[in-house]
């Protein structure tokens, strides 16, 4: 997998992904060398994620509600049970 452009540097891609279309780039640096199957297991699971971050992020209110919440929290921990489970595989 390549080095997300010092991906031990925090600063750089804080930056990365504060800037325009930041957040792609930043997943495909990290997910882009990764197999089909590891690809389409990330996506699934950070989509709605996604969806719901950027509503809540542009300082606009969201009508997501408890139970959304709670959906989020249960596929963020999905998502890092499967980041867990596939390690080897991501960060090589």
């Amino acid at each position: 997998m390549a080095t997300l452009i010092g991906i031990r540097n925090e600063d750089r891609v804080l930056k990365t992904y504060r800037a325009a279309t930041g957040r792609s780039r930043i997943e495909n640096i990290v997910i882009g060398q990764a197999t089909e199957d590891l690809k389409r297991g990330l996506q699934g699971l950070t989509n709605l994620l996604k969806y719901w971050r950027d509503e809540a992020s542009h300082g606009s209110a969201t009508n997501i509600t408890d139970n959304q919440a709670y959906v989020s929290l249960s596929l963020l921990l999905r998502y890092s049970m499967f980041v867990s489970d596939n390690w080897k595989e991501l960060t090589q």
